[in-house]
């Protein structure tokens, strides 16, 4: 019995921290996203695709968009933030992260995906 309450104690301790470390991946993001953009336009940067994205799987989908700046392209169920200088409206392609969430029917975060921007 002992060993039981310990393992799931242990199992709890262990989804709290996981809790605990979303914020700081969309803080992290939040970050990344920004400076990106604050490089001149046009400059090539050295961003690579987040580790550890599919854990903010089941997140509110509202609350990652509160948590980010906003969107470089958004529709209902999507929105997609590239890890880059500045691009024309329209533009696609430099080989640059692009991440994006999409909301599932219930609102939460269904997927998220980075791939490298043709």
């Amino acid at each position: 019995m002992k060993n039981i309450v310990a393992l799931l104690s242990g199992l709890l301790i262990a989804l709290f921290a996981q809790a605990a470390d979303i914020p700081s991946l969309l803080s992290q993001l939040s970050e990344h996203v920004t400076n990106a953009r604050a490089l001149p336009a046009g400059l090539k940067s050295s961003y690579l695709c987040p580790e550890n994205l599919t854990e903010m799987n089941g997140m509110d989908f509202n609350a990652v968009l509160a948590a980010l700046p906003r969107p470089d392209l958004q529709n209902e169920r999507s929105a997609s933030y590239f890890l880059t200088s500045a691009v024309k409206p329209g533009q696609r392609g430099g080989g640059f992260p692009e991440i994006t969430f999409v909301s599932g029917e219930s609102g939460a975060v269904e997927r998220v995906t980075c791939a490298y921007s043709r």
